[in-house]
């Protein structure tokens, strides 16, 4: 398989507690076969209810931070070592809660500290039901984060498994995510990148 242009080689994946999680292994082995790029997990508790931090492991030839082993004794910082090895912090999928917790600085868990200390560009992925991703307030941190320069990759109209109907606020499919995040890192950057 040809590696596919794109402009980080280092991703740091963060994965949240939505179904949507289940898709991850499929995420991490795509970057690294399609794109070419190395990949570290960093996962939040929910997430595990939806996908196993060993299935995760196995994808990207790394351990995966989690939880629990985020606070255990270690001669580095884990949310600082992670992100500074990181070209690019991909949250896939994001739920409210992680965007509200980034909206407002917050750091309760090893992502959402990875977030905060994160000197490279972080992106978001969003992937909830429709009613919630209409309400004003998570409207409101949306565009907080894009204020503070993160990236929110527009979510689609998808099937929701609660409601059993189409509606938006689905996450968008691979392809169109590593797309718009060629194009906006390669604005941040000053250059236009595409892939695919």
């Amino acid at each position: 398989m040809t590696a596919v242009p794109f402009p980080a080689r280092r991703v740091l994946l963060g994965v949240t507690g939505s179904v949507a999680a289940a898709e991850a292994p499929g995420v991490v082995v795509a970057l690294r076969q399609l794109c070419g790029v190395e990949v570290k997990v960093v996962m939040t508790t929910a997430a595990a209810s939806f996908v196993s931090p060993t299935v995760l492991a196995v994808a990207s030839g790394h351990p995966v931070v989690t939880d629990e082993n985020f606070r255990a004794p270690s001669p580095e910082v884990p949310h600082v070592a992670l992100t500074e090895w990181a070209d690019l912090l991909l949250v896939l999928p994001a739920t409210a809660d992680v965007l509200g917790k980034a909206a407002h600085g917050l750091a309760t868990d090893a992502l959402t500290t990875c977030v905060l200390a994160a000197p490279c560009p972080v992106a978001f992925v969003p992937s909830m039901n429709g009613a919630m991703w209409r309400k004003p307030a998570v409207q409101r941190n949306v565009e907080v984060l894009r204020a503070d320069g993160h990236g929110v990759v527009p979510p689609v109209r998808a099937f929701s498994l609660g409601s059993r109907t189409f509606d938006e606020g689905g996450m968008a499919a691979l392809p169109d995510v590593l797309t718009w995040l060629g194009n906006w890192l390669g604005t941040e950057r000053g250059e236009h990148v595409g892939v695919g």
